[in-house]
């Protein structure tokens, strides 16, 4: 299967929908691949119903998730205009090695946000797992170890923020790019800056 125009396919998720909306922009990095789905479960089920026919590094993107997972097991719904995406990585690292690339994905997310906004202040790491924005949670990051691979899933609202009765008591603050910044993006075309950013 072509990783940049998937056909159709059944999944066994949520939606039968498997459409690649776009091919990635010139500035896509190489000998990464990219699957785009309209509607799915959760990005991070679908890299592990994937992950057999995966020849390399694949980013996996939904504009909507219904089923979404966070850390603790905490769910939710990815609504459309926010990023859900997962980076499916082989892997043979140690556990301890594994979790570095959390911070990576850190960096590069954060780079992402600066490139997209040309703010540079706005935006801080609270390590390992959250990007911030002007104080508040924009984005989060969560690994899995998926067989041989490893799943870095990476969710960011770009246009929606969910509201206080949604989140943990004492959680950060929940915020959007929008909301903030006035900046809108879609989550393709972050999608290809972030994987730049991370490649």
């Amino acid at each position: 299967m072509d990783p940049v125009n998937p056909k159709a396919a059944e999944t066994g998720s949520s939606a039968a929908s498997s459409r690649s909306l776009s091919k990635p922009g010139a500035s896509w990095p190489d000998g990464y691949g990219r699957l785009i789905f309209d509607s799915v479960d959760s990005t991070l089920s679908e890299a592990a119903r994937r992950a057999s026919e995966l020849t390399g590094p694949t980013w996996i993107l939904a504009q909507e998730q219904t089923a979404a997972r966070g850390r603790r097991g905490r769910s939710w719904a990815t609504p459309r205009g926010n990023f859900a995406a997962t980076l499916m990585l082989r892997h043979g690292e140690e556990p301890s090695s594994a979790a570095l690339r959390s911070f990576v994905a850190s960096l590069a997310l954060r780079r992402a946000f600066v490139a997209t906004t040309r703010d540079e202040s706005a935006f801080a790491l609270k390590w390992p797992n959250d990007v911030l924005l002007n104080g508040g949670k924009v984005a989060g990051i969560l690994l899995e170890s998926i067989g041989d691979h490893l799943a870095i899933g990476i969710g960011v609202n770009l246009a929606h923020a969910p509201g206080a009765d949604q989140v943990e008591a004492n959680a950060l603050r929940p915020v959007s790019l929008a909301g903030e910044t006035g900046v809108t993006v879609a989550p393709t075309a972050f999608l290809d800056v972030l994987a730049k950013e991370y490649a």
